[in-house]
């Protein structure tokens, strides 16, 4: 496998954390030379299966957006100047360490989309969210001159393909260079869950991820005690750390069969011990909690948007339900809760889908079909 300069943010727990351990297991870490922004980043990498391992380098001072949109014309020029410094570093420091291929792991749309422009490079730019309008006809202008066999956008869903294509008018043309490799799971995890946090005769509704708004924690509370106030042996559980955990303990504090644990290591070691995955996010652009859900044999129950009716197909593998209607996901879950046969059924379908399509070996022939070809 020929050697990758890797761009990626790391966080304290999350999707972009995992696709990383995707990536090393797929490359070899030998083969990585990883780009982080930020030093305070490099505290994230023991968490990361071999990130320790990896050569690692930290520059702040490469050139984030190209926006050229300014109003004056030095502004613009400015900019532009910064653009070609960073495209230089990039091209020298790929130079240095012997490669002319480079992956960029992106969260932040458009972020250093310039480096397609790298000439004579073969540049792969992986987005692991949704992009809204692009900022700047810049965008467009670079996928509609670059996109092709050596520049390729990817990203984690079709639901997300097609977004990426709309909102930033790629033609029909170059559409043919966005392709899809969906998110997988690896069964890697050895944390032991806290003592004490499951009890026999109870059943648990896990759900993972940020305590942020688009993932829907008000609603997710108003479903949980309105599953709870009806069955007794029913437990909430929200794993993830976030800007609203606070507010959501203090609200949830009346109700003992509610909990929020804060962020925890190790996802999939939790998931052993649910009954149900919950996800009634706003949005995901995949969802790679309800995929390690899945690896789990867990039946799901999520919202209708975005990736996740791509891993969850109601009536299937589990249930599709409505980001707004309360009764609608508690009638869902408590389907659930009442039929151990069906969640079986549903838990069963859920591990075959995993291993079909988002699996490693799954992972893998997806990539292939990027960096082989």
């Amino acid at each position: 496998m020929k050697k990758q300069i890797i761009f990626n943010r790391l966080f304290e727990y999350g999707g972009s954390n995992t696709h990383l351990e995707a990536l090393i297991l797929y490359f070899g870490k030998e083969n990585i030379v990883l780009i982080l922004e930020e030093e305070s980043q490099l505290t994230y990498l023991p968490n990361i299966k071999g990130g320790s391992e990896l050569k690692t380098i930290v520059d702040a001072r490469l050139h984030k957006f190209a926006h050229l949109v300014y109003p004056s014309v030095f502004s613009n020029i400015r900019e532009f100047v910064k653009i070609l410094r960073s495209l230089w570093r990039v091209g020298s420091l790929a130079i240095k360490h012997g490669t002319n291929e480079i992956t960029l792991c992106v969260v932040d749309p458009e972020k250093y989309l310039y480096l397609l422009w790298l000439p004579f490079f073969k540049v792969t730019y992986i987005l692991h969210s949704t992009p809204h309008e692009r900022y700047t006809p810049f965008t467009s202008f670079t996928c509609n001159s670059l996109l092709g066999r050596r520049k390729r956008i990817v990203t984690v869903s079709n639901a997300n393909k097609e977004a990426v294509m709309r909102n930033w008018s790629i033609s029909a043309a170059r559409q043919l260079s966005v392709k899809v490799v969906y998110n997988c799971a690896i069964a890697n995890q050895t944390t032991e869950p806290q003592a004490g946090m499951w009890a026999k005769g109870l059943q648990y509704i896990v759900t993972m991820g940020h305590t942020v708004a688009y993932k829907n924690p008000s609603f997710w509370l108003e479903v949980a005690r309105s599953v709870t106030a009806e069955r007794e042996g029913v437990r909430f559980l929200w794993f993830g750390d976030g800007p609203l955990l606070q507010e959501l303990k203090s609200a949830a504090i009346d109700n003992p069969a509610i909990v929020y644990y804060g962020s925890v290591n190790g996802a999939q070691a939790y998931l052993k011990n649910a009954t149900i995955y919950y996800q009634p996010s706003l949005y995901e652009t995949h969802g790679i909690a309800v995929v390690e859900a899945m690896a789990n044999r867990l039946p799901c129950v999520v919202a209708q948007t975005g990736g996740l009716v791509e891993s969850i197909e109601d009536g299937y593998n589990g249930i599709v339900v409505s980001t707004t209607d309360i009764l609608e996901n508690k009638n869902a879950l408590i389907s659930l809760i009442d039929d151990p046969a069906l969640r079986e059924s549903y838990g069963i379908r859920s591990y075959e889908k995993y291993q079909r399509m988002f699996s490693f070996e799954a992972f893998k022939t997806r990539m292939d079909t990027i960096y082989k070809n």
